[in-house]
Parts: C-alpha cells; structure tokens; sequence
C-alpha cells in the first residue's frame, strides 16, 4: 500500500537503471519502410533459370531466400504467394489484353527485400534495394516496356536490432525515507513482443 505523500517534505528519490539492453523490435516498423530501388540495372540479356539461380546471376550477394512469380502469360497474376522461409508476397499487376506490363508489390512483416528481378523478352530489369532493404515498392515494369514473363525476388528475414536503453524514475517530495524502490515497476512497452517489465520492486 503506498503512503500518502507529504506536501512538506522535500525529498526527492531518483533511481536509475542504466545499462538495459531489451529489444527494440524494430521489426514491425519497418513493414512500413516502402521505398524506391537504389538502382535499377537493364541485363539486354537474361538467362532464366530457378529463383535462387537468377538471384546469383543479378549479384544480388544480400539475400537468403529467393522466390519466382510466374507465368504471367496464362492470367492475371495479382495474389498473395507464400514464398520459401515463411515469407508472403503480395503483387498487384496492371496490364490489359492479357499482356502485364508493370507491377506493384509488398512482403510480409519480418522480411526485406534486396533485389527483384523482372523479366521480359530477352532481357530483364533489376531493381536494386541494397543491404536494407525494402518492404514494398510500385511501378516496376519490364525489360523495354514489354509484357512481363516473370518476376524473381532475392529477399532475407530481419534480424531484430537491439540496443541500450537508460531509465530514469524520479519521485518527486517522497514522504519519507521509508518510500523506496520497492514501491513501484517500470514496464516498457513497444510494438509486439517488445513488451517487458524491466523492474519491480
């Protein structure tokens, strides 16, 4: 039961709790991160060939997975794909006369994409998101323009980042010298799971 505080007293209790490394759980945040590709690379010449064989052949060194949309010939290729270590990807395609010719796309939480590759006729465009990474991205098109055969991602999961974090809990005229840390908690709460309680008294 805490003691009601004393309006004379002038004691000021301050506890610190230095040095607490939780997890930010910035993870969730960055399903949010949707930018354009740092560059996109035109190859005049394209050999296909299996998701993780045509994200080798762009360079694309960052990522640990690799997915394959196609054909995009036999329909309209919009949907939710479930893609190898978890992964959903999202596109949402724009075309006319059975012909699709550019594309937009999102993945799933805890997930960033390095590089998609597009392809069609003989050649093919690599967008290029870097070392980070993007979440989601619009208007990718085809090699010259044309009708888009397939789309390669080159992706990773997300590795949560930590960090410090330096609390300060002030109480200002505390009653008494008997008002101490064990009279009140600290919870620090973030986008799930980064909820913790970091002390209690």
């Amino acid at each position: 039961m805490k003691r009601r505080a004393k309006q004379t007293s002038a004691r000021r209790l301050t506890v610190i709790l230095s040095a607490l490394v939780i997890a930010l759980a910035l993870v969730g945040s960055m399903a949010a991160m949707a930018i354009a590709a740092d560059t996109v690379e035109t190859r005049d010449s394209w050999q296909s060939g299996n998701a993780s064989f045509e994200c080798a052949q762009a360079g694309c060194t960052f990522s640990e997975f690799a997915y394959k949309v196609e054909p995009w010939d036999a329909g309209d290729p919009s949907g939710t794909y479930s893609a190898p270590g978890g992964a959903s990807i999202s596109i949402t395609a724009r075309g006319s006369g059975g012909e699709y010719k550019s594309f937009d796309w999102s993945i799933s939480d805890g997930f960033v994409v390095h590089c998609v590759i597009v392809k069609a006729g003989t050649g093919a465009l690599i967008y290029r998101y870097g070392e980070d990474g993007a979440t989601s991205d619009g208007g990718l098109q085809g090699y010259q323009g044309k009708a888009v055969s397939h789309a390669t991602f080159c992706y990773s999961k997300v590795t949560p980042q930590t960090g410090s974090l330096e609390i300060t809990k002030t109480i200002v005229d505390a009653p008494d010298d008997t008002w101490g840390p064990e009279d009140f908690s600290i919870t620090v709460t973030g986008p799930d799971p980064a909820t913790a309680q970091v002390y209690s008294g």
